[in-house]
């Protein structure tokens, strides 16, 4: 597992042979939720990037001292076409912090809910945090 800058990247150039799927999980004070925004490209694929303003800042919440992220990262061995075997999964769980967001929790929940911070739309503000149209 690599951590670059703004992203994560696991595995390598053979790929092919696995399918991956990354959930962001906001910590339990706010309920567990999925956090998937317009920033975070790559969900179903070994390399996940989130752009700076992808995610709220979590201080100052109801996530009260446990301001990290969770990660829900999992890994399904896709069978070779003649291969009848199960499939394999390993399912792996970590934390990171993502610090310096510009966004307030409150102008996250907005953009995702309705599309606006008090009348200002969230596409001339804060894209990054917009619902995602990607596949995740």
């Amino acid at each position: 597992m690599l951590f670059g800058r703004n992203a994560v990247h696991v595995g390598n150039q053979s790929d092919a042979a696995l399918s991956f799927k990354w959930e962001i999980i906001f910590p339990p004070g706010l309920q567990g939720m999925i956090a998937a925004t317009s920033g975070i490209s790559g969900y179903l694929t070994s390399h996940l990037t989130i752009a700076p303003n992808s995610l709220p800042s979590l201080e100052n919440t109801d996530a009260g001292s446990d301001t990290s992220w969770r990660v829900r990262l999992t890994i399904t061995e896709n069978p070779l076409p003649d291969d009848m075997s199960p499939l394999e999964e390993t399912v792996v769980y970590f934390r990171f912090k993502f610090q310096g967001s510009l966004v307030s929790f409150q102008e996250y929940s907005d953009c995702q809910r309705i599309g606006h911070i008090d009348g200002d739309l969230c596409f001339d503000r804060d894209v990054n945090i917009l619902p995602t149209t990607e596949p995740h």
